[in-house]
């Protein structure tokens, strides 16, 4: 299985000012999907400074949903303001990410949301 492993850093600005940021993190991903036709992605936001922001959403035209295999790494502070970004799977550590966005792309794959 391969994966999309996509790293943002910088500073989303915060709220409606955001736009912007969030219309180039939509494109980058999914052009990273259809590129690369990944199981599963894993979208590292730890260097991301986020605060809020109605526009940012983590999913793909590939994967959306509850139990898609997007698995986000955050910061343990930015936990709270990723979830309200509609990240579903949310972990403070890469490896944890990998196998977990693994785990989740197995089951996607199986049915439990593949289309």
């Amino acid at each position: 299985m391969k994966f999309g492993l996509v790293r943002f850093r910088g500073t989303y600005r915060p709220g409606s000012e955001g736009l912007e940021d969030a219309v180039l993190i939509g494109r980058v991903l999914n052009m990273v999907c259809a590129m690369t036709d990944p199981a599963g992605m894993v979208i590292d936001l730890s260097g991301l400074d986020y605060q809020y922001g109605n526009d940012l959403h983590v999913g793909t035209y590939m994967f959306r949903g509850a139990g898609s295999p997007i698995v986000v790494i955050a910061k343990p502070e930015q936990v709270d303001a990723f979830r309200t970004a509609g990240a579903n799977c949310i972990v403070a550590d890469r490896s944890a990410a990998m196998a977990l966005a693994a785990q989740r792309a197995g089951e996607w794959l199986s049915g439990n949301g593949a289309s």
